[in-house]
């Protein structure tokens, strides 16, 4: 569920101090101009796997909290398995116990997933039924050399992942990855997710599910449609048209026309959704759907 983070730290100068405490770290690294004796910047600290840094003007640490928390119990650096609300729990308590210090620090990137088991292949349903993000392609398809198709959508303040869980770490079972990762403050400000203590916070965690709900909404995802018999060809050749993000683009090139455009748009996404009702298309968006619904259901209440 909850993944990597990001947390920026106003004061500096209090978590050099921490940090700068054996009795908290045992190892503290930093760098030392030998003519000059001067210790410079930046200075850091690694609790597992989270980096700790301090600069001369700023302080971040980041990185998963699902994978400190595998380190911590078995020693694996990975993220493949379930990492419940009250694993989550313990990990925060975990940090906020080196130092008050980190309690302060404000969370400027944060990332939400859920591995959904599918009768499917990942990279199957990857490759023939995820086509937009609010009408738009994909910015990067991976397939990390045949270990797992990804699909990564940029926005202005967020950006998707949908990809091959069970492939990446070589898992026998199907497992389909959907993580939504806030790149910047924006969304998480209006989400009243600010501190590290937020995170525990049942009903804050349901506001980022739900906000992760809404963006899987505004995918267009059809199930396989070329090789249904049943499908008119002339149909098929709307849906491949509505699944292209050149057909949609063009709306937006229409100069002076900008009400019409807008009205003619709304248009075709309704004959888009009459098909998918009419021929039945929604399954695979449907499973997706439900598979998070349920993993979120069931982490909450682990």
């Amino acid at each position: 569920m909850i993944d990597f983070v990001r947390i920026r730290f106003d004061n500096a100068r209090n978590l050099e101090e921490v940090i700068s405490n054996p009795n908290a770290f045992k190892e503290f690294y930093t760098q030392y101009e030998v003519h000059s004796q001067h210790v410079l910047y930046p200075k850091r600290v690694k609790f597992r796997n989270l980096d700790v840094v301090v600069t001369k003007e700023s302080a971040y640490l980041k990185n998963s909290l699902h994978k400190y928390y595998n380190l911590k119990y078995d020693g694996s650096d990975h993220n493949s398995n379930d990492f419940t609300f009250s694993m989550l729990c313990e990990v925060v308590e975990e940090i906020l116990s080196k130092s008050d210090e980190f309690g302060f620090g404000v969370i400027t990137q944060l990332e939400i997933g859920f591995n959904i088991d599918t009768k499917l292949p990942a990279e199957e349903i990857i490759r023939s039924a995820i086509f937009l993000y609010k009408e738009k392609a994909y910015t990067a398809n991976e397939n990390f050399n045949g270990n797992g198709e990804l699909l990564l959508f940029k926005s202005t303040n967020y950006l998707i992942k949908i990809y091959d869980k069970a492939k990446q770490y070589s898992i026998a079972a199907n497992k389909l990855r959907f993580e939504l990762k806030y790149t910047e403050r924006a969304e998480l400000k209006k989400l009243r997710i600010n501190h590290l203590s937020d995170l525990v916070d049942k009903k804050k965690i349901r506001l980022l599910c739900k906000n992760l709900l809404i963006k899987l909404d505004d995918f267009l995802i059809i199930d396989a449609f070329d090789s249904v018999g049943t499908i008119p060809e002339k149909d098929k050749d709307s849906l491949r048209k509505y699944s292209s993000d050149r057909f949609w683009r063009s709306f937006g090139q229409k100069r002076g026309l900008v009400g019409l455009s807008r009205q003619a748009k709304g248009n075709h996404k309704k004959r888009l959704k009459v098909l998918v009702d009419k021929h039945e298309l929604s399954k695979t968006k449907t499973l997706i759907k439900d598979g998070v619904i349920k993993k979120y259901v069931y982490l909450m209440n682990n």
